[in-house]
């Protein structure tokens, strides 16, 4: 199905810097011409891997045996149609698009090996005007010098056994992201290599199940808007794991659709690739009928019921003796400094709050963990709504849990929530709360348009803002009346 070092044209005459010739689409095959037919007979082993164990493998084997099942990935040759096995250098492809495996800051150092060698300096000179990129989302830039039009670059994540759930996910919403930004730049071909690094310790077998499957979900929805996906393998192993699971998710024939239901791992995720497990979920259970009697410290208000104190300590205890340290990584929640009338600040940041990339119920025993001391008084939440996307957020039934488990003081002692860059999604959303739930909370946010009226509110140097913020200002807001100092970030009025 692939090629390596397959006879090339050099498109008039024409190569790459680099001197390698340039590749075109039409001189790699399509997958389901390929002639290539894996042979899975005794071969179970294969899909095991001595050093990381697949996390995708339920112990549910025998539920799979093909008898009377009907195919979680049925024939389909117009999807098959668009999908390519490609072992060789992406950056000599002739496509729309490829992608650029990176970490946060864009840095030139931890992106995909040859790019900006291939590309030119240009590439990397845009990427530090770009503002970074957060795990699991993706942005586009220029090509330069490459033979494709746009670099999409992404940023996987981290991988470990103990959150495999929320490393599936990101990753899984890696490819999606680059696809989704393939159709919103009008381009209709991409070569994509593997987005994980062996730094991040990804294996590379159940990397191969995210990435496959969840360009097949895409497929089945958008294949009419995208014309050819290009899996690009530069090692020989990641050359075999592709051969062999490409069968299962794009089988060409009924052979193949048939083998793929005993061959398939039981957890494929949901309509869009993506793992969903039943216990993490949140459950909005009733409050227990806790029995009054908590022993009052002097600061405790007659205000509060001492159901609500009892709730809070109980989880306060459970959030203590946790380590909490990954959660405190994502930076979602984190403390400011003080307002403008000295209340403490907490900062809420939409866009770092990826659906199904935490483990929630870990996320809400964070929250109680840093709310908790600054509840006590009166205090302020700042939100950052700047380029989060409303589809990616999880329900609400985070909040009400967290809601009762702070209990009535929060409510109390917020002085308001100050929310940048609101959509219309979002105001909608809170008019919906505002009339419908009696809850003070929501009838005390603030909307902000602008970075400088939030100063208004609560002074810059009181903030750690993430960069990306200050580029979603400077867009919407086309920097109009306003200078942004790149090393400080501070923004000041122009004169």
């Amino acid at each position: 199905m692939h090629r390596s070092g397959a006879a090339t044209t050099n498109r008039g005459g024409l190569q790459t810097d680099s001197g390698d010739s340039i590749v075109t689409l039409d001189q790699v095959p399509r997958w389901r011409d390929s002639e290539f037919r894996y042979s899975y007979e005794n071969d179970d082993s294969a899909f095991q891997n001595p050093y990381f164990p697949d996390p995708l493998t339920s112990g549910a084997e025998g539920e799979n045996n093909g008898n009377g099942m009907v195919s979680r990935f049925p024939i389909d040759h117009e999807v098959n149609s668009k999908i390519y096995l490609w072992r060789g250098n992406p950056w000599n492809l002739e496509v729309d698009a490829v992608v650029n495996s990176t970490n946060e800051n864009l840095d030139e150092a931890h992106s995909s090996p040859g790019l900006h060698a291939a590309a030119g300096s240009g590439l990397a000179e845009e990427c530090a005007t770009m503002g970074g990129c957060r795990t699991g989302m993706a942005k586009v830039t220029h090509a330069y010098d490459l033979p494709a039009r746009r670099v999409i670059h992404t940023v996987g994540p981290k991988y470990a056994v103990k959150y495999h759930t929320a490393a599936e996910n990101a990753l899984s919403h890696c490819y999606r992201s680059c696809l989704e930004l393939l159709i919103e730049e009008g381009l209709q071909s991409i070569a994509v290599g593997c987005i994980y690094t062996e730094a991040k310790n990804y294996p590379r077998e159940p990397a191969a199940h995210v990435a496959i499957r969840t360009v097949r979900r895409f497929l089945e929805k958008q294949k009419d808007k995208i014309h050819a996906v290009v899996f690009c393998t530069i090692t020989a192993s990641d050359t075999e794991i592709y051969k062999r699971l490409l069968p299962l998710y794009f089988p060409r024939d009924k052979l193949e659709e048939e083998v793929a239901i005993s061959k398939l791992p039981a957890d494929v995720g949901d309509e869009n690739g993506e793992t969903v497990i039943d216990e993490r979920k949140i459950r909005i259970k009733p409050l227990p009928n806790l029995k009054k009697t908590v022993p009052r410290s002097p600061e405790m208000s007659a205000d509060f019921p001492v159901s609500d104190i009892a709730l809070t300590r109980r989880y306060l205890a459970k959030a203590n003796s946790l380590n909490l340290s990954d959660i405190a990584e994502m930076k979602i929640v984190y403390r400011g400094g003080v307002d403008s009338e000295g209340r403490p600040v907490m900062v809420v940041v939409g866009a770092h709050f990826l659906l199904r990339c935490l483990d929630l119920e870990r996320f809400v025993l964070y929250v109680v963990k840093e709310f908790e001391p600054l509840i006590q008084k009166p205090y302020t939440i700042v939100y950052f709504h700047s380029a989060a996307s409303l589809q990616m957020q999880p329900d609400l039934g985070w909040m009400k849990r967290l809601e009762q488990i702070l209990g009535r003081k929060h409510q109390r002692n917020l002085h308001a929530i100050y929310v940048l860059h609101p959509t219309f999604g979002l105001k909608t959303a809170v008019f919906a709360m505002q009339l419908f739930v009696d809850d003070v909370v929501w009838k005390k946010v603030v909307y902000v348009d602008r970075l400088l009226q939030l100063f208004a509110y609560v002074p810059r140097e009181q903030l750690s803002i993430p960069d990306f913020v200050f580029q979603h200002d400077l867009e919407v807001n086309g920097g109009k009346g306003v200078i942004v100092d790149p090393r400080t970030k501070y923004v000041y009025q122009r004169p």
